[in-house]
């Protein structure tokens, strides 16, 4: 049975949205957080949680094959990390996601 997690995360922060997965899809909340662009990255589960400058250098942009969802698909189990941002600087606004694992 699959699991669906809500998450909510200020602006201009690093947050891990998944554990120790192979599979899983990450959706864009239906009406908070549209405005903003996602960047994710992976790491092997276990492995130090990247830093911002990491998220920055090595994330790529979510949801532009599909702006709805964006699949998680990995070999062996990661740990899955998000950094939003709308290009405002303003770390009073909230990102929001479900994620399906």
């Amino acid at each position: 049975m699959a699991t669906i997690t809500q998450y909510t995360f200020k602006e201009l922060t690093v947050t891990k949205i998944a554990s120790n997965v192979t599979t899983g899809t990450i959706h864009r909340n239906r009406l908070y957080g549209r405005d903003m662009q996602y960047i994710f990255t992976c790491r092997t589960t276990g492995a130090d949680a990247p830093t911002l400058a990491q998220m920055k250098n090595e994330g790529y942009i979510g949801f532009q094959d599909h702006p709805e969802e964006e699949p998680i698909s990995a070999t062996s189990a990661v740990d899955v990390y998000v950094y939003c941002n709308n290009g405002n600087s303003n770390t009073n606004e909230y990102g929001k996601l479900t994620v399906t694992t």
